[in-house]
């Protein structure tokens, strides 16, 4: 049974029909684990032949209601107010994962080590996300959090200057990891050098500010945490952190982007490690509706 405040929410945007189908479907999720549509099919509670059962689910899925902005963000407001107070800091990691023909973009919200899903985007394309599409999904999120401050978290896919500049000119706190390659220059009168030409050793910890980025201008200047982490007895040495913030702390820094990483366990959640989301061959609307109800 959905909790009370979310049959309030939902019951706004589903018919009675449409209700009871989400609440039998929901279960059966949560029960079964797999998202194959012939799957489902085959075990709804629905007194028609297979075939009907089946279409009856597609319809289902292509309702314009089943969308994150209209079913998941007035539950999502409501579970906040009740977590959370108005000015706190919220940690929002953004990132992307990909199977087969699917290439999803989200963002989530880190709460006691995990990660829960607030907004996402199915890509039309493999590969890398670009700027706009990181804004497109920010946007909305921004909107919705106003109430709080927010620290956006991102790996080394997020790393574009751009994408820093913008979130600074959004008021948002942000730490963004490098790739190695980046060239930066720490001082006015040096020269770009690459991160992995700088002097470093296991069990650095550098917080440099007002550091230059990028050789085109326009950007500004951004604070540079480098982090190598010391590793004893017989561990490996992880590799180097090079962060990208607008913290002035070097260790708020580390451990806001330590954060970034409990969005890991929700994503195999979401695959193999729960829903079988791999299995799912629906595309478009219908892909992003199953997401939203195992999320």
């Amino acid at each position: 049974m959905l909790p009370s405040f979310y049959q309030a929410c939902l019951q706004t945007q589903l018919s009675a029909i449409q209700f009871i189908t989400l609440q039998m479907l929901v279960a059966l999720l949560q029960k079964e684990r797999n998202v194959s549509l012939e799957r489902l099919a085959t075990l709804f509670a629905q007194p028609i032949q297979f075939e009907s059962r089946r279409r009856n689910l597609q319809r289902f899925l292509s309702l314009p209601q089943l969308t994150a902005k209209a079913l998941w963000f007035p539950i999502l407001k409501y579970w906040l107010k009740q977590h959370f107070h108005r000015g706190q800091i919220l940690y929002l990691v953004v990132d992307r994962t990909q199977w087969q023909y699917h290439n999803l973009l989200m963002v989530s919200l880190v709460m006691h080590k995990r990660s829960i899903p607030v907004y996402w985007v199915l890509l039309d394309k493999q590969g890398q996300s670009c700027l706009s599409e990181q804004q497109g999904l920010l946007r909305p999120v921004f909107a919705l959090l106003k109430a709080y401050s927010v620290q956006v978290l991102g790996d080394r896919e997020f790393h574009s200057v751009a994408l820093a500049a913008w979130l600074r000119e959004q008021g948002v706190d942000f730490v963004l990891r490098l790739p190695k390659s980046t060239t930066v220059k720490l001082m006015p009168e040096s020269e770009f050098e690459r991160l992995d030409t700088l002097p470093q050793f296991p069990g650095i910890a550098l917080h440099e500010v007002q550091v230059q980025v990028t050789q085109q201008r326009g950007f500004g200047r951004f604070n540079l945490v480098t982090r190598w982490k010391r590793v004893y007895r017989w561990g490996k040495t992880n590799q180097v952190w090079y962060l990208l913030t607008n913290l002035e702390s070097l260790e708020v820094a580390l451990s806001s982007y330590a954060k970034r990483f409990s969005i890991e366990p929700m994503f195999r959640d979401f695959k193999s490690g729960g829903y079988n989301l791999e299995q799912c061959q629906l595309n478009g609307a219908r892909f992003e509706a199953v997401v939203l109800l195992i999320g």
